[in-house]
């Protein structure tokens, strides 16, 4: 019997938990759930976010892709509102969201000449489990802040 219930025990440790699925949520609560995370993201989220947007291009113009005309030092601040503030939520990839804020009429990017208004970020909740309250801002430091770009 103790064999049994060692096992059993084991099993639970290195099974995952079940990740958040965005897909279940109503957009009210994918809001609560990013201006939460918004207000409470570390050094090392925003930082990976500030990343992945530089590899993909979107602090530079180039052909085919949108890309922020603000000065550099301006835009942390509009993410950041984006985020705690979004006017728009989607769900994507049953475990990611994103989150749109138009700053209308003040233009925070261009693509291909097209003035943009409004700023999009992706966030991926798949390390937050299922269950997680939206307000958990201790959870919420699992969840990756993938992209962020200037969006019509």
């Amino acid at each position: 019997m103790p064999i049994r219930f060692l096992a059993a025990l084991f099993a639970l440790l290195i099974l995952p938990a079940q990740a958040l699925q965005t897909e279940s949520l109503d957009d009210d609560t994918l809001i609560v759930f990013g201006s939460t995370l918004g207000a409470s993201a570390s050094a090392s989220q925003w930082q990976q976010l500030w990343q992945r947007t530089r590899q993909a291009g979107h602090f530079t113009a180039g052909p085919g892709r949108p890309h922020f005309t603000l000065p550099s030092r301006d835009i942390p601040a509009l993410v950041t509102l984006t985020l705690t503030q979004a006017h728009s939520v989607g769900a994507l990839k049953r475990t990611q969201a994103w989150y749109r804020h138009d700053f209308s009429p003040q233009t925070i990017g261009e693509h291909s000449g097209v003035p943009l208004t409004a700023i999009c970020i992706w966030v991926d909740w798949r390390s937050v489990a299922e269950g997680t309250r939206s307000t958990d801002a201790a959870a919420l430091g699992q969840a990756s802040l993938l992209l962020t770009k200037p969006c019509a």
